[in-house]
């Protein structure tokens, strides 16, 4: 019962003052695709409307990143990144609301290679077009 009045409150300037610190906290969300209750779409739109960014051209950065394919090996797609200084923005396919439960191989992977610095294997997504075509 004390819990009702923040349930629905908005969150999104606590992710703001975890990436704007002069010392910032490494910073990692994740959610599913097939997530109804937090989806990856409503991920995506707090972080581009975010507007408390400590500089206003980080924001800008983030807002024309490319995301990149996580794969490894090449051929098994893990999940899609932005990563952008202290914050990093994974979107696991093929998975519902609890990830971990869903997707255990890949959410110990994720949380392990993020805790420790380690590098995501990451690609770039080509885009065919009509040029492409033979």
């Amino acid at each position: 019962d004390n819990l009702i009045e923040d349930n629905m409150q908005d969150s999104s300037p606590l992710y703001a003052k975890f990436i704007q610190y002069e010392q910032p906290y490494k910073v990692l969300l994740y959610t599913a695709t097939f997530d109804t209750a937090c989806g990856a779409l409503s991920t995506e739109s707090i972080l581009y409307d975010l507007d408390k960014w400590n500089n206003p051209e980080d924001h800008k950065n983030w807002q024309n990143l490319a995301r990149k394919i996580w794969a490894q090996p090449h051929t098994t797609i893990k999940g899609f990144i932005k990563q952008y200084k202290n914050l990093t923005q994974i979107v696991i396919p093929n998975s519902g609301h609890q990830v971990p439960y869903y997707k255990p191989e890949i959410s110990r992977d994720m949380i392990c290679k993020w805790m420790k610095g380690n590098d995501f294997p990451l690609y770039s997504a080509k885009i065919k077009t009509m040029e492409d075509k033979p």
